[in-house]
């Protein structure tokens, strides 16, 4: 009998605990980083790439392989969001071209 009231009073405070809770909306960490593939068999096409994103400085870089039936190229991407208009870096790592757009 004791067992089963201290069982039903620890229910109890858990889910007193539980629903005193006031949900939040997830959020996204102002910084991270990721790792990328994709595949096409048929077109014999891949992609490797690393993916950094920085939300304080509102910027992404990626850094990407991509694999054709041509060969393979190499790539630095900067995309810069922080200032009208934003601005996109592509540096061909093979040829050494760099290359500023307007996004």
């Amino acid at each position: 009998a004791r067992t089963m009231k201290t069982l039903l009073l620890f229910l109890a405070v858990c889910l007193g605990v539980a629903y005193s809770q006031v949900p939040q909306p997830c959020a996204t960490p102002e910084v991270w980083e990721a790792r990328m593939n994709r595949i096409d068999p048929e077109k014999r096409f891949g992609e490797r790439a690393k993916i950094s994103y920085d939300a304080a400085n509102r910027r992404v870089r990626i850094i990407e392989e991509v694999d054709t039936r041509e060969g393979k190229e190499f790539f630095d991407k900067l995309y810069i969001h922080n200032t009208e208009p934003g601005s996109e870096y592509r540096i061909n790592l093979k040829s050494k071209q760099c290359e500023k757009r307007e996004m």
